[in-house]
């Protein structure tokens, strides 16, 4: 056999043992994600609006962590509003915990992220509020997020 041969062939075999590899390693990490998480999709907010979603909190030893992100590629300007300035993206976010208690109360106009540590265990509640004068599509996740630390920090250690 020539040499080309034996590289394609070498080539080959590890190109497909990391695809296995990585099949692996991700479908466990996505389904772990997928059953502790609130997923929401492309939730368009009207201007003065909310959104409720929860997720059931069973672990007090973990953070429980909020990522938001706004899809502004479908985001379209009223006519009045030149495209050159930015658009007036304002959301509010409200964490509540079982007993109604405000745990997190934040007002952002870009893609959030924050994390707590409940106290209690029960269904907690996320209210996202569009404050702007625009319709605002978002997407996110709320629940326990497998790269947050104890601590509340980013730990990617753990997820190998």
């Amino acid at each position: 056999m020539k040499r080309g041969h034996i590289v394609l062939i070498s080539g080959a075999v590890l190109l497909v043992a990391g695809i296995i590899i990585s099949a692996v390693w991700a479908v466990p990490f996505a389904g772990s994600f997928l059953r502790n998480n609130t997923i929401v999709a492309k939730t368009s907010i009207d201007p003065g609006k909310s959104v409720d979603t929860r997720t059931e909190v069973y672990q007090l030893d973990r953070p429980v962590s909020l990522a938001i992100g706004i899809d502004r590629t479908g985001q379209q300007q009223p006519p009045q509003i030149p495209s050159s300035q930015p658009s007036d993206i304002r959301l509010k976010e409200i964490v509540t915990d079982p007993n109604g208690r405000v745990i997190s109360s934040n007002e952002f106009g870009d893609s959030f992220f924050t994390s707590f540590k409940p106290e209690v265990a029960g269904v907690y509640t996320v209210t996202l509020s569009n404050l702007g004068t625009i319709p605002v599509s978002v997407s996110g996740a709320f629940g326990y997020m497998s790269f947050m630390g104890p601590d509340g920090r980013p730990d990617f250690e753990g997820m190998m």
